[in-house]
This record gives C-alpha cells, structure tokens and sequence, in this order.
C-alpha cells in the first residue's frame, strides 16, 4: 500500500467530509431539539401527557413556534430598503382605498368529542392555534362547540361557523 501525496489528500478529504458530516448533523438535532422542546417552564409540551391525551396543545405549540422560525428567517435576495422606498412611492400617487369590510372567521378543523372539543379558524389569512370554548383569536371569542358547527363572537356580534 502506497501512502504518497495523493492518498494523504484522500484520507484528508474524506476526514473534512466526516468533520462537515457531523457538524451539520448536531445542528439539524439541536433544531429538532429547539422544536420539540419546552424553554418556558409554564408551556405545553409536544407530547401528550396527562389532560392532554391528543396532544393537541403542544402540537399547536408547535406549530407556532415553527410558523415563528419561517417568519424570523433571513431571506439574502429580499432588501427592505427597496420594498419600503417602492412601497412609499406607490402609496403617495394612489388614492386611499375605500375602506374594507373587517375580515370574518372561517371554519378550518372541528374535532369535538365530549370531553374537549376544539376547533382552528381563519381570519384574514391567519390560522389559529387549537382554541377551546372560551378563548379567542384577534378578538374572535369561541362561545360554543357543537358536533356540526362553532359559534365565535366579537364586539356582540356573534356568526355561527359550519
């Protein structure tokens, strides 16, 4: 077995690669990690345990703090500067819109058995977490879950969803 310039650059080369190969694999787990895990002492964890038996409030914990990781992410090809000098311009030579109706919840998930039924909506583009009766998500409070439908209100108004 030769050990010349050569073969010293492949065991080089391959050691690097397994050097790169761990390093990248510490952080997808470091990520997973940070995910999946609990930071606050007071938040839900991702797996179901005790009055949680769907874990479907760490799931929506999830959910969030993976919806907060995509929004928080640096994108190299977008330049802020330029978008707010091209959006300045453009509201100045426009006229005002008309006002717009406020936007209306819409039914995406109804899960309801008889012990906690639970439901996510959609306003304006937004989806909700996992609301139970009596939360409320941008001022839409949940007052009812039936079987076949939800009833939110805001301001004393109030919609039935289906």
């Amino acid at each position: 077995m030769k050990f010349g310039n050569i073969d010293k650059r492949v065991w080089l080369a391959g050691a690097a690669f397994l050097l790169i190969l761990a390093v990248l694999g510490l952080r997808s787990r470091q990520a997973a990690h940070d995910v999946l895990s609990s930071r606050d002492d007071g938040a839900v964890p991702v797996v179901a345990a005790g009055g949680d038996p769907h874990g479907l409030l760490g799931l929506a914990r999830r959910d969030s703090l993976v919806r907060n990781a995509e929004a928080t992410r640096e994108n190299p090809f977008h330049n802020p500067t330029i978008v707010r000098e091209i959006a300045r311009t453009t509201v100045q030579d426009e006229p005002t819109p008309a006002p717009t109706k406020p936007a209306e919840p819409l039914l995406l998930t109804l899960l309801h058995d008889d012990v906690s039924p639970c439901v996510q909506i959609n306003v304006g583009g937004e989806r909700s977490g996992w609301l139970h009766r009596g939360d409320s998500f941008q001022g839409w409070s949940v007052d009812e879950i039936a079987r076949e439908s939800v009833t939110v209100a805001k301001g004393g108004r109030t919609l039935v969803l289906r």
